[in-house]
């Protein structure tokens, strides 16, 4: 295991240093178990039992907390806060057997970005792994910026340049919403049951470029059409400014005779493969008519057979 430095470094993922007094036999354990925990982050965690120091000594910088699998966005901010939210801003806590669960309590409490927090203590240092929320959308309300993640559960804003977070436009609700809970918004489910698609479609279809990142904002202002029953009832707009004509939430294409949803998303996608942009001259792309509506081409009348002269 490495020993932690007297700098007071904010979170780090990895332990680092040496200490040629600790046993390799021990820091193989270690090692076994962050692989261990990483393999099965949902399905189960594994926890070995430490003799602790007699000592207990007391946990004071955030350098000591060590993060399990973090995902490639998590940037410094996310990492201070998770510091504060583990040590209660910045309460001293010892490192004894009670340290987990106080740890992993403060985490609930104050950390909405990291879903089912596990907590494991080792005798100079504090392992954090969970599910961690990755948002996917913005909204603003009463001019106050918030995140949404896939189950549309409410973050606090924090920057985040690393990801595409989609902008969601013609939102009505009458207060502010709460940190922690899943919005229950029928308009917002609905852009967010589009862009979780696009998300997927993301990293199975164009990982390496993902179509979301030129995506600036859907609006769901004329959601179910309760402003124009003729007009689209959800657009996007692209960074570039083109308008991209989705309809219908998901599901009720049929009843709107567009395209079904799989269709708008194959014509979507192949655009963007296609032309490696969304903004390439064009003033709008339609998703909504269906392929069925496109004219065909007439076959030619076969001729008679002894033709007039």
């Amino acid at each position: 295991m490495a020993r932690l430095d007297d700098k007071r470094k904010v979170l780090k993922n990895t332990a680092r240093g040496s200490d040629a007094e600790i046993s390799r036999a021990i820091s193989a354990v270690r090692i076994f178990v962050v692989a261990a925990t990483v393999a099965f982050v949902g399905g189960g965690f594994l926890f070995v039992h430490h003799h602790f120091k007699q000592s207990n000594p007391v946990l004071r910088s955030y350098g000591d907390l060590i993060l399990v699998g973090p995902p490639p966005w998590l940037n410094e901010e996310l990492k201070e806060k998770i510091g504060y939210a583990a040590t209660a801003d910045g309460e001293d806590l010892r490192l004894d057997e009670d340290a987990a669960v106080t740890i992993q309590n403060h985490l609930r409490k104050h950390l909405v970005w990291l879903a089912d927090p596990k907590v494991r203590v080792n005798p100079d240092s504090i392992e954090i792994s969970g599910r961690w929320r990755k948002p996917l959308a913005q909204i603003e309300v009463n001019n106050t910026l918030f995140y949404l993640d896939a189950e549309s559960v409410v973050l606090d804003y924090v920057e985040v340049p690393e990801l595409p977070i989609i902008q969601i436009a013609g939102v009505r609700l009458s207060g502010l919403p709460t940190i922690g809970e899943a919005l229950a918004s029928p308009d917002i489910a609905a852009a967010m049951a589009i862009l979780h698609r696009m998300d997927k479609m993301d990293r199975l279809v164009t990982p390496d470029a993902p179509l979301l990142l030129h995506i600036k904002s859907i609006n769901i202002a004329n959601f179910r059409g309760r402003l124009s029953k003729s007009d689209p009832h959800i657009t996007m707009k692209s960074v570039g400014g083109t308008d991209i004509v989705w309809g219908a939430e998901l599901d009720a294409w049929s009843e709107q005779l567009e395209a079904s949803d799989e269709e708008k998303l194959a014509k979507l996608y192949a655009y963007y493969r296609q032309s490696r942009c969304l903004d390439d001259g064009v003033r709008f792309i339609n998703l909504r008519e269906p392929r069925d509506r496109i004219p065909r081409p007439v076959e030619p009348l076969p001729r008679a057979a002894n033709p007039l002269p």
